[in-house]
């Protein structure tokens, strides 16, 4: 839901110089997201991103595998954990921490399940978060079979320290679980739980909601290799969902799978599973690029290995566009950057942990430019298996800028539609209009309990005859309200707009600055998709103006 309707410049005098569509988008809280600033993993080890450059920290986490943190949205540290017990931001226990049951069991190794831990914020509740925990492989037994359980972190405990609220602390979810779980964002005002029952072709998602966890399950048959009669089937392995939330892949070393399955996350259901890649006993960690072109997977001892998903649907082309990447190695599980990098817990040839970093990794082939980060001084910190899960929010971050012009003398006043429960003005303003005198740099921000919508515009000296605003999307769906895309403007002494769809076909053009576009082509009713425009016009001061860009029909 967009904040503004319009930005509607308030004249004194004569006609309006402009009216400015603006459209805002989503950002959580308003601020930077900072929540994956801070990773502690492994034995002691930490890396701070917060000045955009990871660094090496101390920790006193100990952990073969599994293992969780998270920052405030300003990228403070708040806690970190193994699923064992928890640490906050001081390097202190959190007392009721201890005694939590997960990442171990039994006779495991602690801290053994490869996604042992996840947290996930509550939706309602800034201070308060989930952490998820499964069992390790090694511990599977009547006493333990593969537990999926949670607890209950409350930020408001222990003198704003942070403890585990004790009325939820070990609550078993579901069993015969695997190691791995990882977090989706919710197609509304929730999110997802997603992980995998062992020897079983059940894909587990459970949904967490403003009313809290959803104890039923939705269960989706969509594996290809299980088999029930042996119990280490997708028992290990990274299951990882893609940035926009549409595809789960799932690699399991007992059968060397890495499958790509579709994932809705309107409903939680997981489906369409194809194989990707079989390698015997060896597929170990999985990771989607930032943009969803590339999967990338470690066979272990085969080294580590990119796949091209814009060959899709064709999953054979896939499964061929298989390429090596880096050196011989070890390769264990990954899991991407804050700084969009992908990282990956490494043994080189030489028998040196450290961790591989894909520097670019959208990019095809060697151009994808794989590195290694320099390990720790400190020869107590060793990087182990696993990296840990993100965090993740009910919030798609979206954020955009405009420039626009201010008449000498005359002020500006922005008018923001009421269905929020807080606004922001760069300013300090709380109200839901705000007026501008001179020229500055503003921004507002709106939120509610599952939506934040925010807007930068940049308000320069212009030339009052000749301002240009220039709508980003419109709706021609006869209500009255932006049913056109029309260009505001002055007086010019000439005119020219062409709009082209996006395979290059122009779809209208007009050289009358009162003519606009009402989304059909040859009496045709337009696709709703996003179009590009061209603007040209000359002013009566004589300065000629150009402009292009996108705009998005909407239906």
């Amino acid at each position: 839901m967009p904040i503004f309707t319009a930005l509607a410049f308030m004249m004194k005098g004569r006609a309006t110089c402009v009216l400015l569509i603006v459209t805002l988008f989503s950002a959580y809280y308003c601020c930077a997201q900072g929540q994956n600033n801070f990773w502690a993993f492994g034995w002691n080890c930490g890396l701070d991103f917060s000045s955009g450059t990871p660094v090496w920290v101390k920790t006193k986490i100990q952990t073969s595998e599994g293992c969780g943190a998270v920052c405030d949205n300003a990228g403070r540290l708040l806690f970190y954990t193994s699923g064992n017990y928890i640490i906050n931001r001081n390097g202190d226990t959190m007392a009721n921490s201890i005694g939590m049951l997960g990442n171990s069991g039994g006779n495991a190794v602690v801290g053994s399940a490869v996604q042992g831990v996840t947290i996930i914020p509550f939706i309602n509740d800034t201070d308060r978060y989930y952490v998820f925990t499964t069992d390790c492989v090694e511990s599977h037994s009547p006493a333990y079979p593969g537990y999926l359980r949670y607890t209950v972190v409350d930020m408001r405990l222990n003198g704003g320290m942070g403890d585990v609220d004790l009325n939820y602390k070990n609550i078993i979810l579901d069993s015969f679980i695997s190691e791995k779980a990882y977090p989706a964002h919710g197609a509304g005002c929730y999110d997802w739980l997603i992980t995998h029952k062992y020897a079983s072709k059940y894909f587990v998602a459970f949904r967490i909601g403003v009313n809290g966890v959803d104890p039923v399950p939705v269960l989706s048959p969509a594996s290809l290799f299980a088999d029930s009669t042996n119990e280490d089937s997708y028992v290990t392995g990274e299951l990882k969902v893609s940035q926009d939330d549409k595809w789960i892949a799932n690699t399991d070393i007992v059968t060397g799978a890495v499958e790509l399955s579709s994932f809705d996350n309107a409903t939680g259901i997981v489906s369409n599973t194809r194989l990707v890649d079989h390698m015997p006993f060896s597929a170990v960690g999985v990771s989607f690029s930032p943009d969803g072109s590339k999967l990338y997977a470690d066979h272990w001892y085969h080294g580590m290995v990119q796949y091209n998903l814009s060959l899709l649907p064709d999953i054979n082309a896939v499964t061929s566009s298989r390429t090596v990447i880096g050196d011989s190695g070890v390769y264990n599980a990954m899991r991407l950057g804050p700084d969009n990098k992908l990282y990956i817990n490494y043994i080189n040839g030489t028998g040196r942990q450290v961790l591989r970093v894909i520097n670019q990794p959208n990019a095809a082939g060697a151009a994808c430019d794989p590195t290694e980060l320099d390990p720790p001084v400190d020869s107590n910190m060793f990087t182990a298996v696993t990296l840990g899960n993100p965090v993740i929010r009910s919030f798609n971050v979206k954020t955009k800028s405009f420039d626009t012009s201010l008449c000498a003398g005359t002020p500006l006043t922005l008018f923001v539609p009421a269905g929020y429960d807080n606004y922001t003005w760069s300013d300090g303003s709380t109200q839901t209009s705000e007026t501008f005198s001179n020229t500055a740099t503003a921004w507002v921000c709106a939120s509610s309990l599952c939506a934040v919508e925010t807007d930068t515009f940049n308000i320069k000296a212009g030339d009052c005859n000749c301002i240009v605003a220039i709508p980003t999307a419109f709706s021609p769906n006869n209500d009255g309200k932006n049913d056109r895309f029309k260009v505001q403007t002055g007086d010019v002494v000439s005119f020219h707009m062409e709009v082209h769809n996006r395979w290059g076909q122009s779809v209208f053009y007009t050289s009358d600055i009162h003519h606009s576009w009402d989304g059909t082509y040859n009496n045709r009713i337009c696709d709703a998709d996003t179009y590009y425009y061209f603007v040209k016009l000359e002013c009566l001061s004589g300065k000629t103006i150009f402009r292009e860009g996108d705009v998005t029909l909407l239906r």
